[in-house]
């Protein structure tokens, strides 16, 4: 089932997207291919994990989650 999103909250939507274009974050994001600087965060389990060791196992995919909307 497909939602309509209001003007309103199509306006705001494009104001906080200009907003970040305006900050210069797309010139400091990562493009495809770039290196993500090293990291340590916790995992599922609250684990602090470093993105080297696990680099040290082989390939690592990283996925951020926004929770619910």
């Amino acid at each position: 089932m497909a939602h309509e999103i209001s003007a309103e909250t199509r306006k705001e939507m494009n104001r906080a997207t200009d907003e970040l274009r305006a900050s210069g974050i797309m010139e400091r994001a990562l493009n495809v291919g770039g290196k993500l600087p090293g990291f340590s965060l916790p995992n599922a389990n609250g684990e602090i994990v470093n993105s080297a060791d696990l680099l040290k196992k082989g390939s690592l995919a990283v996925s951020f989650y926004r929770g619910v909307w």
